[in-house]
């Protein structure tokens, strides 16, 4: 008899493809988020807008807590999106960060989670402080949610970037 075309092992053989997929699939889909535990140095190489940027290892790290305008590529990018991804880039592009991951390590986009922090500064806080993000608390990641709601409030008053005299989406 031949035992390779019995249903029984054909079921061994695919549940332990399964088994070492699963267990190979979060190394074989970029950079897995326990890399970045505690903090973390990494060069930044690459900006994709005012609250995304990519790692030299090609990770994709989503700043937590905030929200930038989106420069959408199919369509017109929203108003002070290049302002953001500019401005991101002056703050980070070709340095080394220290990455800190958010209390969740990755969004619905399979992006990481995580605070920034440049010379004892936290960018993510930078970035709604001059009017250029908005304040965005997804629990459980609220490490640093005050500091960003004050940074938000700071910029609000002043009328900095969104909060000036543009009245669009974020602009109440």
């Amino acid at each position: 008899m031949n035992w390779a075309a019995t249903p029984f092992l054909q079921w061994r053989v695919w549940a332990f493809a399964l088994i070492v997929a699963a267990v190979l699939a979060p190394n074989l889909a970029g950079v897995c988020p326990e890399a970045y535990a505690g903090r973390r140095t990494v060069r930044i190489v690459g900006v994709k807008d005012g609250d995304t940027v990519v790692t030299a290892d090609k990770a994709i790290v989503r700043l937590a807590g905030i929200d930038a305008p989106e420069m959408r590529p199919r369509k017109s990018p929203q108003p002070f999106a290049r302002e953001a991804k500019a401005r991101l880039e002056d703050l980070v592009k070709r340095r080394k960060v220290e990455i800190e991951l958010a209390e969740e390590t990755r969004d619905r986009y399979g992006r990481i989670l995580a605070y920034i922090h440049l010379k004892g500064r936290l960018i993510n806080q930078e970035m709604v402080e001059e009017g250029l993000a908005r304040v965005f608390i997804i629990g459980p990641n609220t490490r640093y949610a005050s500091d960003l709601i004050q940074a938000e409030r700071r910029a609000r008053r002043s009328q900095k970037g969104l909060w000036g005299k543009w009245k669009g989406q974020w602009g109440r």
